[in-house]
This record gives structure tokens, C-alpha cells and sequence, in this order.
């Protein structure tokens, strides 16, 4: 399992419309993550598990 600041990070699956909106247009833009293999639509999705939340 992946760690950032020595804390564990869950991988996130990508969702079924991601999947689906991939496969009716494969040119769509993503960020993928080579180390982990995830894939996500928007920038805010790839450094939310990574940005702590106010209490």
C-alpha cells in the first residue's frame, strides 16, 4: 500500500462512467499515476487523499 507522510493511502478505483467515457472516446484527457496505475478525471480527485482537511 502506497504511503505519503508515513500515513497509508487507499488507491481509488476509477468509476464505471470513467470506464465507460474511456472506452467511447480512448483520446480523453486523464491524469494517470504510472506508480500506483490510477487513473482520474480532474486534478482535484489526484491531490485530495494527498491535502489534509481542516478539522
Amino acid at each position: 500500500m502506497p504511503t505519503c507522510r508515513r500515513k497509508r493511502v487507499l488507491l481509488t478505483e476509477p468509476s464505471e462512467a470513467l470506464l465507460q467515457a474511456l472506452k467511447s472516446d480512448p483520446n480523453r484527457p486523464v491524469f494517470y499515476l504510472e506508480r500506483t496505475g490510477e487513473i482520474f478525471e480532474n486534478y482535484e480527485r489526484v491531490v485530495s487523499p494527498l491535502t489534509p482537511h481542516p478539522c
